[in-house]
């Protein structure tokens, strides 16, 4: 897969998957609903046991987990809760992240200011996924907080590198004084990275007129950036863990057992100082090890 994100999962899942002697079945719908939608159709057709899926809308396809419902095949979702039918649910809670991404900013600018003042960029997510609209209402909400920070500019870098790249080359262009980028995942912080590069504002970790830039995921290039001094932090989530768990779940449902059925697994904030603590490696920096196969 392209997105290292979901190469986490599909990492995990054949982990898992293999240990057990499960044979896996794998689809990608690249973003496309209506792939996802026939994907699944397809799978409830061959009548498989369980269905570990990535929602591309929450809403879009409830009526294939309904569909799956019906037919008795358990629904694991991974990352994006479903709307509607029965689903079991694991993943990162988006608000809540999106509100640490907040506090972290208002930290950072009062550790430049003495207080939490400042312009910042809120370069949000990829729209029609819920992740993107929920980590954008727990930011906007708790920087109501720190009303002398001043978000200057809210463009989309729909989660993808070049298109944020491209909407903070133009926000910057607008906007010379930016001291901090909210960014709703790690492709976007990359982007807003190069950007900064290209404008010739691109400055160390710590270094004076530096543009403290968060993502969210952990992805093996922001690790590296981290390591690297051009990005300040990220929330990094686990997908290979959350993959290896939905697993095990198919196969609790399996003997007959009922998991949990909505599971908030827990993030870390990974910068310079903690990146290879005992602390994070405890927490798996899955990163490495999609970097390293």
């Amino acid at each position: 897969m392209a997105n290292p994100y979901f190469a986490g999962v599909e990492h995990g899942v054949r982990e898992r998957t293999s240990q057990l002697g499960y044979q896996l079945t794998e689809r990608a719908a690249n973003n496309d609903m209506s792939m996802q939608l026939k994907q699944i159709d397809e799978l409830i057709g061959v009548k498989v046991d369980a269905i570990v899926v990535v929602p591309i809308d929450s809403d879009g396809i409830a009526a294939a987990v309904k569909q799956a419902n019906a037919a008795n095949i358990p629904m694991i979702a991974l990352d994006r809760d479903v709307n509607a039918g029965q689903v079991v649910f694991i993943g990162s809670n988006n608000v809540e992240l999106g509100a640490k991404g907040a506090d972290w900013v208002a930290e950072h600018l009062t550790t430049r200011y003495g207080e939490p003042r400042g312009n910042v960029i809120d370069l949000r997510g990829l729209q029609r996924i819920a992740a993107a609209r929920a980590r954008e209402q727990g930011f906007t909400e708790e920087l109501k907080k720190s009303p002398n920070i001043r978000v200057v500019a809210s463009p989309i870098g729909n989660f993808d590198q070049e298109t944020s790249r491209t909407a903070t080359a133009a926000a910057l262009r607008a906007n010379p004084s930016v001291d901090a980028i909210f960014c709703a995942n790690d492709d976007n912080a990359l982007g807003a990275i190069q950007a900064i590069q290209e404008a010739g504002k691109l400055e160390p970790v710590g270094a004076k007129g530096h543009i403290s830039i968060v993502g969210i995921d952990g992805i093996p290039q922001a690790l590296q950036a981290i390591r690297h001094d051009t990005l300040d932090a990220t929330f990094s989530q686990n997908p290979v863990k959350w993959a290896v768990k939905a697993v095990d779940f198919a196969q609790e449902i399996s003997n007959g057992k009922q998991p949990e059925k909505h599971v908030d697994y827990p993030y870390i904030l990974l910068d310079k100082s903690n990146i290879d603590s005992p602390e994070a490696k405890s927490y798996g920096l899955w990163g490495d090890v999609v970097a390293h196969g």
